[in-house]
């Protein structure tokens, strides 16, 4: 299960990762007894992320593009 998590993240990041932020590090500590899935784990990362990068600002580099 802890491969496949992993394999399910790594596929989601590599899939989603040009809509994230490129300053935050994202920790995903999954649920015990979760199953992963591709698609929402992707959802996920873009939707969490942003909200974070929202609350953030401070963590936005001095010359970002972003409002």
């Amino acid at each position: 299960m802890r491969n496949r998590w992993k394999r399910s993240l790594r596929e989601a990041f590599r899939l989603a990762q040009h809509e994230l932020p490129r300053y935050l590090d994202i920790v995903v500590l999954p649920v015990q007894g979760a199953v992963p899935d591709v698609s929402r784990l992707r959802k996920s990362l873009i939707e969490l992320s942003a909200k974070l990068a929202d609350r953030m600002p401070s963590l936005r580099p001095p010359n970002s593009a972003l409002p």
